[in-house]
């Protein structure tokens, strides 16, 4: 069991940077302009070759909740943390902080909490997904996101990801 809280910890890790990298890339990409032609045809003008700088990640010790994280949270009392972060991307100038751990509790009750806090504190909805083996909440307030992923693996364990951007 520890072996596989092991593999699920590098999973959650792995998927999370894969994520920041992802928003780099396209904040990158979204970076070049397009400009009309004589011809008709746009052309992609890049304004900056140089390669992007890395992300600066920072981990943050299990036993505390990220202090950039929105008040309120309703984190689970003595859960097993799996994750807790900050990342700063220098292309984007967004910082990605995130938590993420194994709850004792079910998919549908931690959607549910999760989904009354986001509608308790002022957050608004852009999108949810409700599955029977993964549930997502994403929702933005004042320019920032917080995305909830509630997750069941085969042996029926529960992980609880929490990320916000700002």
């Amino acid at each position: 069991m520890q072996t596989n809280n092991k593999y699920l910890v590098y999973g959650v890790v792995i998927v999370v940077l894969i994520v920041v990298a992802v928003l780099a890339i396209s904040k990158y990409n979204n970076a070049s302009k397009q400009t009309a032609q004589p011809n008709g045809k746009n052309l992609k003008i890049a304004q900056n070759m140089a390669v992007p700088p890395a992300a600066q990640v920072t981990t943050i010790a299990s036993a505390q909740i990220p202090s950039l994280m929105p008040a309120g949270l309703p984190w689970e009392d003595n859960a097993q943390i799996l994750q807790n972060s900050e990342v700063k991307d220098p292309s984007t100038g967004k910082t990605h902080v995130s938590r993420s751990y194994i709850s004792a509790k079910s998919l549908d009750a931690n959607y549910s909490t999760y989904q009354k806090f986001i509608q308790t504190d002022g957050w608004v909805l852009s999108s949810s997904v409700n599955q029977p083996t993964v549930k997502n909440l994403v929702a933005t307030k004042s320019g920032n996101e917080l995305s909830i992923t509630i997750s069941s693996n085969t042996q029926k364990q529960v992980t609880v990801s929490v990320v916000y951007s700002y």
